[in-house]
């Protein structure tokens, strides 16, 4: 009878030896991997600490604590890994701003300046006629988005081309043609006009001008009136 209780109780003490020893080897372990924030101190240029630090955790690698940056520091993103990402849950921009020292901001559209004319010629005979804008200044870019034409001719001339363009070197550049309807007559002169919003591009043209012509080999009098609306932005 006491055989087995003496062995029962070696059994124990040997449990609780090799218990105790792995017990200790996982606290060592779990003490080598919970390592404390490792800290960061900085130094001046002369090697002198300026007692300010940042900690840096080896498990996250999350940085705890401030260091201000003066002047305009360059940051270099190598090819390949140069991805700049804002946390969803955290994706608040702050731009420093006061009353005293505002932040300068700049609207893209400040550079539109708006354009606005109108052109009127008396014309007589059969060929195409031109009322015309005038050049654009160097280095500006005319945007018009809308047109609209007015034509006062003697009866029984049936349009044949009412279009607007640019012109550069004399040559014809962008057209856009545009439908004229006939809105009243007098007999002795009938009357047409057309409107359109469009977005055309002056591209290198040295004018802007509209034309206007009727059908037929026929001489006929008249006057034509123009106008464009739309915004200049310099180029240059």
């Amino acid at each position: 009878m006491r055989r087995p209780i003496i062995f029962a109780g070696l059994l124990l003490i040997v449990s609780c030896v090799l218990g105790a020893t792995a017990f200790r080897d996982q606290a060592a372990n779990g003490a080598a991997r919970a390592q404390p924030p490792t800290p960061v101190s900085f130094t001046n240029t002369s090697g002198t600490s300026t007692g300010n630090t940042v900690k840096i955790d080896p498990a996250s690698n999350a940085i705890s604590g401030s260091v201000g940056i003066t002047g305009t520091p360059s940051v270099g993103l190598a090819s390949g890994a140069n991805t700049v990402k804002i946390d969803p849950a955290n994706n608040t921009v702050a731009l420093a701003n006061s009353p005293t020292s505002p932040l300068s901001v700049a609207n893209v559209n400040d550079g539109q300046h708006p354009y606005g004319k109108e052109c009127l010629i008396t014309f007589a005979g059969n060929q195409t006629h031109h009322c015309t804008f005038g050049s654009l200044s160097s280095g500006t870019t005319l945007v018009v988005d809308s047109i609209s034409m007015w034509v006062e001719v003697q009866s029984g001339a049936i349009p044949e081309v009412s279009d607007f363009e640019f012109d550069s070197g004399g040559a014809a550049g962008t057209r856009d043609f545009m439908p004229l309807t006939k809105i009243g007559s007098d007999n002795t002169f009938d009357y047409y006009e057309g409107a359109e919003n469009l977005r055309t591009y002056t591209v290198g043209a040295d004018s802007t001008l509209c034309s206007w012509s009727a059908a037929g080999d026929l001489s006929f009098s008249g006057v034509l009136v123009c106008d464009i609306s739309g915004y200049l932005v310099k180029t240059s």
